[in-house]
Parts: structure tokens; sequence; C-alpha cells
């Protein structure tokens, strides 16, 4: 649905619904599925690459949480935008009906 608001402006609602239906955050659990490294033997230095391992996927697995939840508000946000919109619209043409109403009483 297309809404017309103020002056000129033209707001593509169904756009709105479709985007944040379709935005899609990072895939945290990418991370926290990874397997970490298995050291055998064979390189002394394999217990350290483990740990720097470890740390970056922690430090990764924040960053991705804290990007999803972005992404969440943002999503909520749209919505929010696109609701007030058709409220606005709506109260305005009843407003508008009403009007046309108490003239021809």
């Amino acid at each position: 649905m297309s809404v017309p608001i103020g002056d000129g402006v033209d707001i593509e609602t169904d756009a709105l619904t479709t985007f944040t239906e379709r935005l899609i955050g990072p895939d945290v659990g990418a991370v926290t599925k990874a397997q970490p490294m298995a050291c055998g033997g064979g390189m002394a230095e394999c217990s350290t690459f483990g740990e720097a391992e470890a740390l970056a996927d922690a430090e990764t697995t924040k960053f991705l949480t804290e990007e999803a939840q972005g992404f969440d508000a943002y999503r909520q946000i749209v919505a929010a935008c696109r609701d007030e919109y058709l409220d606005r619209d709506f109260t305005s043409a009843a407003a508008i009906a009403q009007s046309f109403d108490a003239r021809e009483r």
C-alpha cells in the first residue's frame, strides 16, 4: 500500500513490511558451532594458536551478537515508522470522512 503523507511524500508501506520480513542479521551460531582446534602433537605452538583461536571466536561471537541486536532494533524502528504512517493516514482519513458526515447532516 502506498500512503501519501504531507506535501507529496509517498511511503511504500508494503515495501517497509517486506524489508522488515527479509532483514536478516548475522548468524551468531556459525561461530559458536566451530570446532576448537585439536592439538595432536607435532607443533610446539599448537596450544598458543588454540588459545588465540578461542579468543578470536569469543570476540567474534560478542561482535556478531551485538550486530544481531542492532539488526533487531533497526527492524523494530522500520516497523514502528510504517505503523505510525499507517495510523496517521487512517486517523486523517477518518477525520475527513467525519467532516463530510457532519456537513451532510
